[in-house]
């Protein structure tokens, strides 16, 4: 049984509910691009590129099924188009500059008792002083789920500041393991928002975690946004 580690945050959005805590799940890396292909064929007759050209049609043919409003069902998870944002009143139009579409995903129910039952859940401690990222967007391109190498981005949290002059500190995007590619051009570098862009070396295709490195005294501490990021 493998181990699910979280944390606990105090609930500043819905003090209505009673809950004060509300937990926050620490990933363990990520699996994509080549080395998910390969983890899919082992074990198995067909060929890494038999797979790629399958999850390549099956992206093209979820894709187009999204855009006529469906919902697609792969048996682990179901994929639905959805509208979000604010509206002012009900004769208020579609806007994108306040709206987006998004794709929401849920996993199977079955799916879900198979994870349930393979993790055992274990609370960590966490220090207050160390960066925490909330959220992220694609300045470049708002409403966007992915980025590209070059985009204009911004990850908002807290304690976010750290000195852009020192390699070991900043902005990176990581996918585990030592593999981690530094941010090297900055808009802006303040305790709640860093804005920044894409770096070069990044594989269109893979997705990545975004983390922010920096000094508190003489310890330099991690902290990661919750999702993965795809490169386009």
């Amino acid at each position: 049984m493998k181990n699910l580690k979280y944390f606990l945050v105090q609930n500043k959005l819905s003090t209505a509910s009673g809950v004060k805590y509300i937990p926050r799940t620490l990933l363990n890396g990520s699996l994509a691009g080549k080395s998910l292909v390969e983890q899919i064929c082992w074990g198995s007759t067909i060929t890494p590129s038999d797979c790629l050209a399958v999850m390549e049609n099956l992206d093209r043919v979820v894709a187009e099924q999204l855009a006529q409003g469906r919902s697609v069902n792969l048996g682990f998870v179901i994929l639905k188009p959805t509208v979000k944002g604010g509206f002012e009143d009900p004769e208020e139009s579609f806007s994108p500059e306040k709206h987006q579409i998004a794709v929401s995903v849920t996993g199977s129910q079955d799916l879900q008792k198979r994870v349930s039952r393979a993790v055992q859940p274990i609370r960590i401690a966490t220090s207050k002083s160390e960066p925490s990222l909330s959220s992220w967007a694609n300045i470049s391109n708002r409403g966007s789920q992915t980025a590209r190498i070059g985009s204009l981005m911004e990850v908002l949290g807290k304690r976010l500041t750290f000195s852009e002059m020192d390699p070991n500190q900043g902005i990176f995007f990581s996918q585990g393991a030592g593999n981690t590619t530094r941010v090297s051009e900055y808009s802006i570098i303040t305790n709640r928002v860093v804005g920044f862009k894409t770096p070069e070396g990044l594989i269109p295709g893979e997705s990545y975690n975004v983390e922010v490195r920096a000094l508190f005294g003489t310890n330099l501490r991690i902290g990661k946004l919750d999702e993965f990021i795809l490169i386009e």
